[in-house]
């Protein structure tokens, strides 16, 4: 999404015009929409010398991402509450198993989970290049991260069975 400064109203990302105040965002446009600076009088690429008016606008691409972050962590917020008394379960078992106090160790969730936050908040920021190359990074931290979880999982599964038997 992009806001027009002009008129104060929202376009699709790609837009190369304002449909209300007709002002171009990327530049002065000529009739046969060449791109030329603001500050051009003519057309750098055909001359001619009508061109559209320029207008600042805001891209608003990561607030879209922001907001459904907050949705997603909302919806998990509420599934994590009804899940609690499992997951407290999971906490002291996994902290009992790894040797850290549980509390230690909601602690460190937490952190991570602000950080991965703010992590994705920043990354909005990124050119498409470098965003890409430190998605793939994440990827595979991420699916290192599972496969520690399944394993520890699995061994939670064989300790409570075992001590069952």
């Amino acid at each position: 999404m992009r806001l027009c400064l002009s008129c104060y109203r929202l376009w699709p990302r790609g837009a190369v015009y304002c449909g209300t105040c007709a002002r171009s965002f990327e530049g002065r446009l000529c009739p046969a929409r060449h791109i030329s600076p603001a500050g051009a009088r003519a057309c750098i690429h055909c001359g001619a010398t009508e061109l559209t008016e320029t207008v600042a606008s805001l891209p608003l691409g990561w607030l879209t991402s922001l907001i459904a972050a907050a949705v997603v962590f909302g919806i998990a917020g509420l599934v994590l509450r009804h899940l609690g008394w499992g997951l407290t379960a999971m906490v002291w078992l996994l902290a009992h198993l790894l040797g850290v106090e549980p509390h230690d160790l909601v602690r460190a969730v937490n952190g991570l989970i602000s950080w991965a936050i703010t992590g994705a908040i920043l990354l909005q920021f990124l050119p498409p290049a470098q965003r890409h190359a430190v998605m793939r990074f994440v990827s595979s931290v991420y699916r290192s991260a599972l496969r520690l979880v399944q394993f520890l999982l699995k061994r939670i599964v064989e300790i409570v069975i075992g001590r069952r038997a």
